[in-house]
């Protein structure tokens, strides 16, 4: 049976998942942005909950970040007012456009963040990062986890 993905490892192939979502939405036309608009935003928020259900505070338990999960929490809170105006049916295509590039740009800096900051800290931890994936894995596996 293959081994289940450490915690980095699946949290960095979900950042390139939604990386992805956003690349075809960037590329497509307006019917199409519509309809990339309900998966995106579902990524989104699958991706928050693993990371302050799961991972965030496994990571409390062996280390000292609680400034840089300040942050994360301060970050979702602005993903999550983005996400409620994005869910507006009555927005134009343009302004989709406009929220969708900030949403955009908001989750490569928390990804970056995650990947250069926090995942450094944890690698040189004490944490066991296969037991947390296999952990983050049954959270995945849950029904309504869209990513």
């Amino acid at each position: 049976m293959p081994q289940p993905p450490n915690a980095i490892a699946l949290l960095t192939a979900v950042h390139r998942e939604i990386d992805a979502l956003f690349e075809q939405f960037e590329v497509a036309t307006p019917e199409r942005q519509l309809a990339l608009k309900a998966p995106i935003c579902a990524a989104i928020a699958s991706h928050q909950a693993l990371e302050q259900q799961v991972f965030y505070p496994a990571v409390s338990a062996v280390l000292d970040t609680a400034e840089l999960i300040d942050v994360a929490v301060v970050e979702r809170m602005t993903t999550e007012f983005l996400l409620e105006h994005i869910a507006d049916p009555a927005m134009s295509p343009e302004m989709l456009r406009a929220h969708m590039t900030v949403l955009r740009e908001h989750f490569a800096h928390h990804a970056e963040m995650e990947e250069r900051q926090i995942f450094r800290r944890v690698r040189g931890s004490d944490l066991d990062l296969e037991a947390l994936g296999a952990r983050m894995q049954a959270f995945v596996a849950r029904p309504g986890y869209l990513v």
